[in-house]
């Protein structure tokens, strides 16, 4: 997962739990306040109630009287209130809000029940008498004394019925959840949008500085950072920039060396390899066997230091560019009959058999003759190396994509470990776990590299596979024309 998605990730995680908290704490609080927003609704309605409605009451039930009855029932809850009574201060009962206009009569002078007179004395300012039974029905009473100069001179009773009370409450606790819910989803969708633009915003620079490092990881030190900002992030830029600068100058130099003094040792080694053969050709004198063996010695060792100083100027010369390729129309089989030919004496030494498959109607490639040969005797070369004696190496040569011809060098050797395969382009790269352990191998790990450098001059690229004790392939492409244009 990348960087970016990961602190993405986590700034939304953090930005969703404090939000969330945020939100919970204050839907607990919203909770709470729809509880007692019940209590104080009743309240606010009875207190009406009672400006509207107080002492005295002359012969039946005042229209304002019973309009505010009406009102406090409409503004309450559904189902939940039964009724109220208005009691003078002898505690008759004078008002009761299911009497219709004009209804009561001498009822009025009748004296309340013992439930009123129980609830009218146990009223605490305030707070609800809750749980009572009155008849069949459990109700919640609300009280409020009518007040005068001269004291208290009456006590409005409004009931509810418990259960109604309780759903109000609980309706208003949903209520608050749905707000809590839709107020996550908004949340969640805040922090997740939040925290990519942040990360995009402080993480986003940080691209052309990964691919410079990239580029220059493949061995581009040319690529430079586009500079411009005069923060931190600019200031590493500037300082890559300068460090790249630093490797090319020190790669070129290196460069520079390579060629002089491989250069330098060519020369020598050539003149010292001339009179080594006229000295074992017997043309400086007679050679006893002794001295002929050791003329074979630094024969051989003469040949691996020309080949080793070989492949380095080679080397040196394609990674500065310098090496001239001409491709143009090759043709297939003769190419590759010749590479096999010419190795066909040190596979017949190692018992091992070269094959050749070429995909019928592929006739041609477009490549340098001799980059092309010297890229095909690496490929086989090493793969005589690692193969044991009875084994086989193939050549095989297809079509991919479009204008594209893919290479196959396979072998049936000791395979290569898995862990070893992404470092065998590299300079000097050798695996210590098949090193001569099929017969010595010799070499300067230089010939990968070398093949690499010419399949990409050509445009192609090139790449291995293999499973250690089943072989491996190496792999290439080419273009079977010319591009156009």
């Amino acid at each position: 997962m990348k960087l970016t998605a990961k602190v993405s990730m986590f700034l939304a995680a953090i930005l969703g739990v404090s939000l969330c908290a945020s939100l919970w704490v204050a839907t607990l609080g919203d909770a709470k306040r729809q509880a007692r927003r019940v209590d104080s609704d009743i309240r606010a309605a009875l207190s009406k109630l009672a400006s509207r409605c107080g002492l005295p009451v002359a012969d039946g039930p005042r229209r304002g009287c019973l309009e505010a009855i009406g009102f406090m029932q409409a503004v309450t809850y559904p189902q939940a209130f039964s009724h109220a009574v208005l009691l003078d201060s002898g505690s008759r009962l004078l008002v009761h809000s299911d009497a219709e206009r004009g209804g009561l009569g001498d009822n009025r002078r009748a004296f309340a029940s013992d439930a009123y007179l129980r609830i009218a004395a146990s009223a605490d300012a305030g707070r609800p008498v809750t749980g009572l039974r009155l008849g069949a029905e459990v109700v919640d009473a609300y009280v409020e004394p009518l007040l005068a100069d001269s004291g208290r001179v009456g006590t409005w009773i409004a009931l509810y019925r418990s259960v109604g009370l309780e759903e109000a409450r609980r309706a208003g606790l949903e209520a608050a959840g749905g707000r809590f819910v839709r107020a996550v989803v908004f949340s969640a969708a805040v922090a997740v949008l939040t925290g990519t633009c942040l990360v995009y915003f402080f993480l986003s620079p940080l691209e052309p500085i990964l691919e410079a490092s990239r580029r220059v990881a493949a061995g581009d030190l040319s690529y430079r950072i586009p500079e411009g900002r005069s923060d931190e992030l600019g200031q590493l830029s500037a300082e890559f920039n300068r460090m790249t600068t630093a490797l090319a100058e020190l790669d070129e130099l290196k460069d520079g060396f390579m060629a002089q003094i491989t250069h330098d040792l060519r020369s020598p080694l050539s003149a010292m390899m001339t009179h080594l053969q006229l000295i074992a050709g017997g043309h400086r004198g007679p050679v006893s066997p002794e001295h002929r063996e050791g003329l074979e010695v630094i024969a051989r060792n003469s040949k691996s230091l020309a080949e080793l100083i070989d492949n380095i100027l080679d080397v040196t010369r394609l990674e500065s560019g310098r090496a001239e390729f001409e491709p143009a129309a090759l043709e297939l089989e003769p190419a590759i009959r010749e590479v096999t030919t010419l190795l066909k004496a040190r596979a017949d030494e190692y018992r091992v058999r070269l094959d050749t498959m070429i995909l019928p109607g592929l006739s041609q490639v477009h490549a340098d003759e001799s980059a092309f040969r010297r890229l095909l005797t690496n490929l086989v070369s090493n793969a005589l190396k690692f193969t044991p004696a009875d084994g086989v190496i193939t050549i095989k040569a297809h079509r991919g994509a479009p204008n594209e011809v893919v290479f196959a060098v396979s072998d049936s050797g000791i395979g290569i470990p898995k862990a070893r395969l992404r470092g065998l382009f590299q300079k000097f790269s050798q695996v210590p776990e098949t090193k001569n352990k099929v017969r010595p191998t010799g070499g300067s790990g230089l010939g990968l590299v070398i093949c690499k450098r010419i399949v990409e001059a050509h445009g192609g690229r090139i790449w291995v596979e293999s499973e250690p004790g089943s072989g491996a392939t190496f792999s290439f492409t080419l273009p079977e024309a010319a591009p156009r244009g």
